[in-house]
């Protein structure tokens, strides 16, 4: 539509005193071009107004491509001084924003990675509340009321207590009902509320158990004993709850739709850029550090934009399973707690609120990618037809995270929860089932190695005897020629087997026959015969094991060589209690100088005498582990349909069982049924 007159010279004026402001910036003399950005960037200004602007700084950006001056500070004015995603108003005009972009990138493709910092930072949580209101000001609301900032409330609390009378230093007032729950609505969100609030009966208001004179709140438990507690820290926490409840929000709905499909549309026109873009995205991630709420909103879009861009999918796939080992590389186990433990680099023993933190964005982020993967195979409504269809990605996917386990995970025993991706993928069914047979092969491959380390191929034996004790969906063909591989290895004089591994070999097939016996009667022969050609590394075999496979033998047809054996291994049974030793095969797998060992106290799945005790292991991917489902709340659902939990397997096993070590089903370490629910109201 052609213009006015009027508007015509009016933008002409304008044009020419942005470009006279923009001469004045250069020469050091910023006052002009400071209100033009204060006028542009004013969150009610008129849309067609913001229009406007965009189209004359667009002019202004041709003008110097075609003058050959240069243009950063318009590109820094356009990129990060105007409010695209966090004004309503600025996000109407997202098309004339666009087109200013691809100037930029016309007259210097150099800013292509300028361009993609700037958008793909829209992919993460953005702070939507004004520069000029603190986080004190934010209005709240307590039991139906609302105080305009966080002074009110104090003022208020301050009124309250001056009903509470105190004559003596030691005095504790009991609070009104009506006070109690006012209170109460504060104190849930102290830092402390799980501890100071467990067994409350009554809050009290007395002095403050110094010399001061000071006053604060008390809660009364159950027994009568009493706890002071800060008020102040539970405004703070409730500030801190609206703050992020209200004031950040996701920006994976239109805002970060929008910064995708502007993505979306540059790659298309700089293809060769998808190196550049996947950078990026990797640079951006979160760290490992920030909430849970920034890892979960960013994966999310960083899914969302691989779906824009099939080619990249699988990459993006494994950049975010990348982030999640660096996250759960931080999860440690204490035996001295009998729970999980988080280390910085500094090895200092986080508390207890950051340990949970971090567990639960290993789970989230797993979360999303099990969701993901879901969605592609049709799993949720059971299509067939779109398995086949995506059969290329998720095989295109699994050989992308095949080279992360053999490139970073097998080289050390710091990962927790990340393999369960892994379990995931050997479970799948119909065409893709030989999924599980590539990657029980490349194990086997790694444990024959002439090349790995020593560290690389136990590991592998140990991810190995894991997914064929817990996988339901591994054939017995599959699982059967995978143990005859390793007997082969295992027998072949030809080959120069390390000590440890020879060891670790043994074991894992004692424990295979004792748990698997059904699927290996066909091997059952060729096991027992091996076991008793190196019956002389059963002295460094766990002692559950040996008991195990001693109880399955008397419990099997007699002959020659299974007497031999039950001789064998009740010898050495009696020699491990003799000796109040368990067996030192694991204890003496690491050195004591190791950085970041594991020490895991094993609750044994057999009943103990009072004269056995438990053994400490220095390895973490023993013969439960890695697929420990108690450390998951969100992604377990994805995998417990194929998934043998430690009584589903004594069950099928028929063996003897101390219930007091049975593993507690989907009740995760961080999940604690007594926190009181915090109630943020806006």
């Amino acid at each position: 539509m052609q213009k006015r007159p009027e508007d015509a010279k009016k933008e002409e004026q304008l044009f020419i005193y942005l470009q006279k402001s923009y001469a004045d910036a250069q020469k050091g003399i910023p006052n002009s071009m400071n209100k033009i950005i204060e006028e542009v960037c004013r969150k009610n200004k008129d849309i067609p107004q913001i229009g406007l602007w965009v189209e004359l700084f667009n002019r202004l950006l041709l003008q110097l491509q075609r003058n050959g001056n240069d243009a950063k500070m318009v590109i820094d004015i356009v990129l990060y001084k105007i409010p695209w995603f966090t004004s309503d108003n600025h996000f109407q005009v997202l098309p004339q924003f666009k087109k200013i972009l691809f100037t930029i990138l016309s007259m210097s493709p150099s800013q292509l990675v300028t361009i993609y910092r700037f958008l793909v930072q829209k992919l993460s949580l953005q702070m939507l509340i004004d520069s000029e209101q603190t986080r004190d000001d934010i209005p709240c609301e307590v039991m139906g009321q609302s105080y305009p900032s966080k002074a009110a409330l104090q003022q208020q609390i301050l009124v309250m207590t001056e009903a509470y009378q105190l004559t003596a230093e030691n005095q504790i007032v009991k609070l009104s009902e009506s006070h109690k729950q006012f209170i109460k609505e504060i104190l849930i969100h102290h830092p402390k509320a799980d501890e100071k609030l467990k067994g409350m009966q009554d809050i009290g208001y007395g002095y403050f158990p110094s010399k001061n004179k000071s006053k604060c709140f008390y809660i009364i438990k159950k027994d009568n004993t009493q706890e002071d507690i800060s008020y102040i820290k539970g405004i703070d926490g409730l500030y801190n709850d609206i703050y992020r409840d209200k004031y950040f929000k996701s920006s994976n709905n239109i805002h970060s739709d929008a910064a995708i499909q502007i993505i979306c549309e540059i790659i298309q026109i700089y293809k060769l850029s998808k190196e550049k873009l996947l950078e990026t995205l990797s640079d951006l991630f979160p760290h490992k550090n920030q909430s849970e709420i920034h890892q979960r909103v960013y994966a999310t879009n960083c899914m969302k934009l691989s779906d824009r861009i099939p080619e990249l999918r699988s990459r993006i796939f494994k950049m975010v399973y990348i982030k999640i080992l660096q996250i759960d590389s931080e999860i440690k186990y204490d035996p001295q707690c009998n729970n999980f433990i988080i280390k910085t680099t500094l090895q200092q023993q986080l508390n207890k609120k950051h340990r949970d933190d971090m567990c639960k964005k290993v789970d989230h982020l797993l979360f999303i990618l099990f969701d993901y993967l879901d969605s592609k195979l049709g799993i949720a409504n059971k299509s067939i037809f779109q398995m086949e269809l995506n059969e290329d990605l998720i095989f295109k996917i699994f050989r992308e995270l095949q080279s992360v386990f053999q490139e970073i995970m097998l080289k050390n025993q710091y990962y927790r929860m990340a393999h369960y991706v892994f379990l995931y993928f050997c479970s799948l069914p119909n065409s893709l089932q030989r999924i599980n047979q590539l990657f029980l092969s490349q194990l086997v491959q790694n444990i024959r190695s002439n090349t790995l380390s020593k560290t690389e191929k136990i590991n592998s034996l140990y991810y190995l005897s894991s997914l064929l004790v817990r996988c339901n969906s591994i054939k017995s063909t599959v699982f059967v020629k995978a143990v005859e591989l390793l007997l082969e290895y295992l027998n072949d004089k030809s080959q120069q087997i390390e000590v440890e591994l020879e060891h670790h070999l043994v074991q894992m097939m004692i424990f295979l026959i004792s748990t698997k016996s059904p699927q290996l009667e066909i091997l059952k022969n060729q096991i027992h015969e091996a076991i008793l050609k190196k019956s002389s590394t059963l002295q460094h075999i766990h002692y559950d094991i040996l008991v195990k496979f001693n109880e399955v033998l008397l419990r099997s047809k007699s002959d020659d060589l299974r007497q031999k054996l039950i001789e064998i291994t009740a010898n050495t049974i009696s020699k491990h209690i003799g000796n109040n030793c368990q067996g030192d095969l694991i204890t003496n797998y690491h050195s004591p100088n190791t950085p970041q060992k594991l020490i895991y106290d094993h609750e044994s799945l057999l009943s103990r005498t009072s004269t056995q005790r438990t053994v400490v292991h220095k390895n973490q991917l023993d013969f439960y582990q890695p697929f420990n489902s108690m450390t998951l709340i969100y992604s377990e659902p994805f995998i417990k349909e194929f998934y043998r939990y430690d009584s589903e397997l004594i069950k099928d096993e028929g063996g003897s069982l101390n219930n007091s070590h049975v593993e507690e089903k989907r009740i995760p370490h961080y999940h604690d049924g007594e926190k009181p629910q915090k109630k943020v109201k806006q």
